[in-house]
């Protein structure tokens, strides 16, 4: 079994030492952190490297994507993007095409589910000016 200096003067040395070696380490890091930073070509993407480095953050993989449509395999970037554009684009004319629409029963749709508005609108003419000097009369504060 082994035996340690239980001395304070050893004690009171090694914490002291403790505390040099973790200084000493900081101001390493600190030094080769500033040299990577001023030797590199893009100061902004390698100051985030070490941000996202330091706090345990990795690149995220990725994962490669295949589809089968209708027996053909496809995986490429620009042909996956193509099959959901075109899915996309589909998809309002499929279900649109299956629904049994026409002006008589979206009138009537209207009729029974929405109440009638009682209020009349009238429009006029407006000239910049005039909603300047309605902005202008506006009472907005600053700190809002």
């Amino acid at each position: 079994m082994r035996q340690w200096n239980q001395e304070t003067r050893f004690l009171d040395y090694v914490k002291q030492y403790a505390k040099t070696f973790k200084a000493v380490c900081m101001a390493a890091k600190s030094n080769y952190i500033n040299d990577k930073i001023i030797n590199s070509d893009n100061k902004v993407k390698c100051t985030w490297n070490i941000i996202n480095s330091i706090c345990g953050k990795r690149n995220k993989q990725t994962i490669p994507i295949e589809l089968n449509i209708n027996g053909t395999v496809v995986s490429s970037d620009d042909k996956l993007a193509n099959v959901f554009e075109t899915f996309f684009d589909k998809i309002p004319i499929d279900l649109t095409s299956r629904l049994n629409s026409s002006s008589t029963n979206s009138t009537q749709l209207l009729k029974n589910n929405v109440s009638k508005c009682n209020v009349d609108f009238s429009f006029s003419q407006v000239d910049s000016l005039d909603v300047l000097k309605a902005f202008k009369s506006l009472n907005i504060k600053k700190n809002q």
